[in-house]
C-alpha cells in the first residue's frame, strides 16, 4: 500500500472520523470569494472535546505522512497521541505559551479541517518542519502552507488564521491579504520550501523550482526575472494557489435555543456583505482562490487556554 494511502487510514482512524462528529460543515457559498462554514456540537463539554482532539492533531500537523508512517512502524509513534503530541510540541512547534498570542490552536485547527473536509489526497509537506531562514523560528507570514495532490493536479496552500473576536479576526486577516501575498513575499516562500521539501510526488517540480534559483545566479538576472521565471513555471504546471483563512471566533449563537444552521446562513450572510465589497492586494501574477472559514466557537479564549494548558503539562 502507498504511504499515502496507509496515512489516509490511518489519520482517518485516529482524528478524522472523530472530527466529523463534533465539527458540523455546511454547504460552501461561492461569491467573489469562497466561503465555508463550520461549528461545533452544542454540548456542555464541546470545547473540552475539541481541545482534545486538536492536541491529538498535533503530531499529523508537525510530521510529514512518511515521518508519521516511519516512525509509527520504528517505534509506535501514534500508540499514545498525547505521548505523540508532546513529541511534536518538543520537536517542531513554537514555544509560545501566551493564551493571547500562541496561535497553534488556529493553526493545528486549521490543518484538521483542510485534511477531514477537504478533498485532499496526499499532504505533501508539514509546515512546522521548516524554519525561516537566517532565522531560528518558525516560517513567517503563513499560517497554513501544504503542497497538496489529488490525482494528478498539484495545489498550493498558503493560509491565513485569526483567533478572537469577529472584528479582530476579519480585520487582521484583511492585514495580511494585502501584505503577506505581494510578489516577493510569496515568490521567497517557495524558494525556501523548495530547497527544503523532500517529497518524491513533487521531486520534478523541486527540482524545476531549484534550477531557476541556480540560473538566476548563473545568467544574472534580475530579480524580477527570476520571479518572473518561477510564476511561469507555476503556470506551466498548473499548480493551483489557494489561501484559505480560518476565522475562529467567541458567538453566542450557542446560548440560543434557535436553529444553528439557521445562525450560521446569517452569520456566513454578514461575512459575505463584509468580504465580497472588498478587493485585497494579492498579486496579479498569482492565480488564486481566497477562501474565507467561518467557524464561531462557544468560547475561543478558554479553547485557546487548554492548549496552552497541555504545553504546560509537559514540564
Amino acid at each position: 500500500m502507498e504511504i499515502s494511502n496507509q496515512y489516509r487510514e490511518l489519520y482517518d482512524s485516529f482524528i478524522g472520523e472523530r472530527a466529523r462528529t463534533l465539527i458540523v460543515s455546511y454547504d460552501p457559498r461561492k461569491h467573489k470569494y469562497e466561503y465555508k462554514p463550520y461549528s461545533h456540537s452544542n454540548q456542555p463539554k464541546a470545547i473540552d472535546e475539541l481541545s482534545n482532539l486538536i492536541i491529538e492533531n498535533m503530531i499529523f500537523y508537525a510530521f510529514s505522512e512518511e515521518e508519521v508512517i516511519e516512525q509509527h512502524k520504528q517505534f509506535g509513534l501514534l500508540a499514545d497521541l498525547k505521548v505523540a503530541a508532546q513529541y511534536a510540541y518538543e520537536q517542531r512547534l513554537p514555544k509560545r505559551k501566551n493564551p493571547d498570542t500562541d496561535g497553534t490552536t488556529g493553526e493545528v485547527l486549521l490543518d484538521i479541517l483542510i485534511q477531514v473536509f477537504e478533498p485532499v489526497s496526499q499532504k505533501m509537506i508539514a509546515r512546522a518542519k521548516y524554519k525561516q531562514q537566517g532565522d531560528n523560528s518558525e516560517i513567517k507570514g503563513y499560517d497554513a502552507l501544504y503542497f497538496t495532490k489529488n490525482d494528478n493536479e498539484i495545489s498550493l496552500w498558503m493560509g491565513q488564521v485569526k483567533t478572537g473576536t469577529y472584528s479582530y479576526c476579519k480585520n487582521s486577516i484583511f492585514v495580511d491579504l494585502n501584505e503577506k501575498y505581494i510578489l516577493d513575499y510569496f515568490c521567497k516562500s517557495v524558494f525556501y520550501i523548495a530547497d527544503k521539501v523532500e517529497s518524491s510526488s513533487l521531486l520534478p517540480l523541486l527540482k524545476e523550482i531549484n534550477k531557476i534559483c541556480f540560473d538566476s545566479i548563473k545568467n544574472k538576472w534580475s530579480n524580477n526575472e527570476k520571479k518572473r521565471a518561477l510564476i511561469d513555471l507555476l503556470e506551466q504546471n498548473q499548480i493551483k494557489i489557494k489561501i484559505p483563512c480560518l476565522l475562529a471566533y467567541t458567538s453566542d449563537i450557542y446560548k440560543e435555543n434557535g436553529n444553528l444552521k439557521e445562525s450560521i446562513e446569517q452569520i456566513v450572510n454578514k461575512a459575505i456583505k463584509d468580504m465580497d465589497t472588498t478587493d485585497f492586494l494579492i498579486a496579479p501574477d498569482l492565480d488564486h482562490e481566497i477562501i474565507f472559514i467561518i467557524f464561531p466557537f462557544q468560547d475561543i479564549a478558554k479553547l485557546r487556554s487548554k492548549i496552552i494548558e497541555f504545553k504546560n503539562s509537559g514540564e
